[in-house]
């Protein structure tokens, strides 16, 4: 028996859901004028048609289904706009992309290329080397995210690198920048936790490499560390480390940040399960959600003395060697959203608090320490015993 036809949920020109009832091929219906294409990609779908008409692919969901057979996609040459991440390289049986005559959109070396802007939109998984066409001028934002290639070359023209432009790449090992990038986006490198080598090309005036650090020479931003490090010092030029910038450095050991930062990026070290050391400058006007994330083997951690706010979800969470916490003196507030700020941390025992110290927003700041016996509040020198 056949399988039964696809249910498309359309609303307003939006085809935003899809039941496909075991279908293997789905050619989406007239009158569509934007798709949500991961909305398609289900458990047995292996080709997708987009009719003329169709002026948009976005995503809707942040979801990743990398279990699911698409092989085939077919664009028509209606099609205006390819939003960043509608495609996603977790669809690892993905081959074949398809354009009508006539689109602004091009096929070239296994790279989707918007000819309009010249940038590459997405590469199609499963090639170990990737060797960027030579007339790109830009790497799209997250164009190659989850892809699974070892190495990838980006040729002289390419003037930018976009926003997680090489997020979630696990398999990345090696990676060659030209000296005509005059930009890199944040967390363009985020989550390559096997990336031992950054080339830049010599004569780009921006961008250099130093002891196993891509640095942003023009912002004074450390943007990736990559290779076997342990032990970093940061550089005393650097004034700021990005989003991601230490992220998943399973080898990490030590990182000595100097008193030249005044900001943290998001997810900044993130995931360095062998991080046992994070010597932080003492004054520090920023840092981002996820600071400590996952660093199993960190056992103290020591704030700015300067911090007047602690925020952010899971700035401290997941830390399943910290047993104590002392917040510094001159803080003010904690704040609390999502999961919390302090969480997760199996093994924490005890939280001082400074005498500073005037609002906790509630007590989802603590969240989920279930070893967590006891607070000490810190009071200030002039207030009378009770």
């Amino acid at each position: 028996m056949p399988a039964a036809a696809p249910e498309f949920d359309i609303r307003n020109g939006i085809l935003e859901r899809m039941t496909a009832n075991d279908a293997v091929e789905v050619t989406v219906p007239e009158g569509v004028h934007t798709v949500c294409l991961d909305a398609l990609v289900q458990s047995g779908v292996k080709r997708i048609s987009i009719p003329e008409g169709v002026e948009t692919l976005s995503r809707k969901s942040g979801g990743y289904r990398p279990g699911v057979p698409l092989e085939r996609v077919s664009l028509p040459a209606s099609l205006e706009s390819i939003r960043p991440t509608a495609f996603d390289g977790h669809w690892r049986h993905l081959h074949r992309i398809d354009i009508a005559e006539g689109s602004p959109y091009r096929m070239e070396d296994g790279c989707l290329i918007d000819s309009r802007s010249g940038s590459v939109v997405f590469a199609l998984p499963g090639r170990p080397t990737v060797r960027v066409p030579a007339s790109a001028t830009a790497i799209g934002d997250w164009a190659f995210n989850a892809n699974d290639t070892v190495k990838i070359a980006i040729p002289e023209g390419v003037v930018a690198i976009g926003r997680g432009a090489f997020d979630d790449c696990r398999s990345l090992e090696r990676i060659s920048i030209p000296a005509s990038v005059e930009a890199i986006g944040d967390n363009a490198f985020a989550n390559c936790g096997k990336l031992a080598n950054i080339e830049i090309a010599p004569g780009n005036p921006r961008f250099a490499v130093r002891d196993g650090l891509l640095v942003d020479r023009e912002m004074g931003l450390l943007l990736r560390a990559f290779g076997p490090l342990v032990r970093v010092v940061v550089p005393d030029d650097v004034r700021a480390i990005g989003e991601s910038a230490f992220s998943f450095q399973k080898t990490l050991v030590s990182v000595t940040v100097p008193p030249t930062v005044s900001r943290i990026g998001d997810n900044a070290f993130s995931y360095c399960t062998n991080l046992e050391e994070l010597h932080l400058p003492e004054r520090l006007d920023a840092y981002g959600e996820h600071l400590v994330m996952g660093c199993e083997s960190l056992r103290e951690l020591h704030l700015p003395a300067g911090l007047q706010r602690l925020s952010g979800m899971f700035s401290i969470g997941r830390c399943s060697s910290l047993r104590e916490l002392a917040l510094p003196e001159g803080l003010r507030t904690i704040d609390a959203y999502g999961l919390g700020a302090v969480c997760e941390c199996t093994a924490l025992e005890r939280i001082v608090l400074p005498a500073s110290l005037e609002r906790i927003a509630s007590g989802r700041a603590f969240m989920k320490n279930p070893a967590l016996r006891a607070f000490e509040v810190h009071r200030h020198a002039d207030l009378p015993d009770r």
